[in-house]
């Protein structure tokens, strides 16, 4: 199964589950379902369940591996997917970070022949902003500096014509909200 949990691939390899069968012993490769159920065993709460298909004999095995909801599976997933997704953005963001480090900067000697840039250089300089720091410490003191909504609305760049209009529509939708 594709993005199978790790915690499950865990189980699958630490309990050595077998074929009822044949006694085969399963791998991860054979595994066909993941869900939740009620148990067959009584208390018959809500567990965990791995559907697993026998590549020799064809016999599908359940496995009740333990208490859990389906929102706490859910859960599970999603941290661990979010977990991946996280620790996949902090290596390419400090593998980027590399490799500005290593990028030439203004007033460093060239050590490539003929003074060429290569591919990756160019790259690299036609992703750095054209916003100055400068400029943003700018916007960010007018956005601190201004006090009505209005005066925001004119810093993002709306004409004051623009204003009304959105004024007129949000009057007339709150008029015929209370004749309603």
């Amino acid at each position: 199964m594709k993005d199978l949990p790790s915690w499950i691939r865990k189980i699958l390899n630490s309990d050595n589950l077998t074929c009822g069968r044949c006694d085969k012993i399963f791998s991860r490769k054979e595994l066909i379902s993941v869900g939740i159920q009620k148990s067959s065993r009584k208390p018959h709460k809500e567990i965990l369940f791995i559907g697993i298909a026998c590549d020799i004999c064809g016999e599908m095995t359940i496995f009740e591996l333990q208490e859990m909801g389906l929102l706490n599976l859910a859960f599970e997933i999603i941290e661990e997917q979010t977990e991946e997704y996280t620790n996949k953005k902090k290596r390419e963001l400090d593998k980027e970070m590399n490799n500005s480090n290593t990028r030439k900067r203004p007033g460093q000697p060239n050590n490539q022949p003929n003074n060429q840039p290569n591919n990756q250089q160019q790259q690299q300089q036609k992703i750095r902003s054209k916003i100055t720091r400068k400029e943003i410490k700018e916007d960010v003191r007018i956005l601190n500096n201004i006090k009505y909504h209005e005066d925001f609305l004119v810093a993002l760049g709306m004409s004051l014509d623009d204003i009304e209009k959105y004024r007129f529509k949000k009057r007339k939708k709150r008029k015929k909200n209370e004749d309603k």
